[in-house]
């Protein structure tokens, strides 16, 4: 005899479902900011490390092209991505500031303009390098003025002009004089030599002036003549001296050939 269980089996109720809802736009959108956010950061920082390792090495580099004490303050700018020209082995430009450096009895500022970096024998060598040594007021009357005189005499800046005051006698007296000075480069020198002088509101040429004070007075009017091509580097080419706003400025070219040389290390001369 066969015997059947009629016991009934009671199954579970199927799990309740949520409908599916909307996917979390929000929360990827979040997620995507977040990723960019650190990549950026990322990309930021890495640039400015490099940016200032690259500063280092040519600050480095101008001090050994210009024979500079280790101790000379060089700032440097370069211009565009320092991270994509690294890597591409060359930057288009960058511009080196030393403020300072002596010449003479006085100093100035130098900027110098490298153009087309690329490597060359452990180094960076330019296409093309050019700048100005540019003199305050206080440096250039430091560097122009004879010792003697600098405590009466200031230089200052006029248009195309230097200038400085002086008091001279006359058949009328006591003169006081505003000397017009034209700078110029010659043989490594900057000179100074008078182009108008200014008593009130009346304008001399040089010539009107000597036949007012006579030659003895001209004579002994300080011209300043100062060797700058013996303080500098042989690499540096001086060009011209000009006036600009309240400066002066002693513009050069670079010999790109002895840029950060032993011989475009040593030391220039004057005739």
């Amino acid at each position: 005899m066969t015997l059947f269980d009629e016991r009934t089996v009671v199954l579970p109720a199927p799990a309740h479902r949520a409908p599916a809802g909307p996917p979390p736009w929000g929360r990827i959108v979040l997620l995507a900011a977040l990723l960019v956010a650190l990549m950026v950061t990322a990309f930021v920082t890495a640039e400015a490390v490099a940016r200032a390792d690259v500063q280092r090495e040519f600050a480095q580099q101008q001090r050994s092209a210009m024979s500079f004490p280790d101790s000379q303050r060089i700032d440097v700018d370069i211009a565009g991505p320092v991270l994509l020209q690294k890597l591409l082995g060359r930057y288009e430009r960058i511009t080196v500031v030393a403020r300072s450096i002596p010449l003479g009895e006085g100093s100035g500022d130098m900027t110098t303009t490298l153009e087309k970096l690329r490597p060359s024998n452990g180094r960076w060598k330019p296409d093309r390098a050019w700048g100005a040594i540019s003199l305050s007021s206080a440096q250039a009357t430091a560097l122009l003025i004879p010792v003697e005189v600098r405590g009466a005499m200031r230089v200052g800046f006029r248009e195309t002009e230097l200038t400085w005051d002086a008091v001279f006698m006359s058949a009328e007296g006591p003169l006081a004089v505003t000397l017009g000075m034209a700078p110029s480069l010659a043989e490594g020198r900057l000179n100074a030599t008078i182009s108008s002088a200014t008593v009130g509101d009346v304008t001399f040429s040089a010539q009107e002036l000597a036949d007012r004070i006579g030659p003895v007075a001209m004579s002994s009017i300080p011209l300043a003549s100062v060797c700058v091509e013996g303080v500098l580097p042989h690499t540096i080419e001086l060009r011209n001296a000009e006036v600009v706003g309240q400066r002066i400025d002693v513009n050069y070219d670079i010999d790109v050939a002895t840029f950060d040389t032993p011989a475009g290390r040593e030391t220039g001369s004057c005739p």
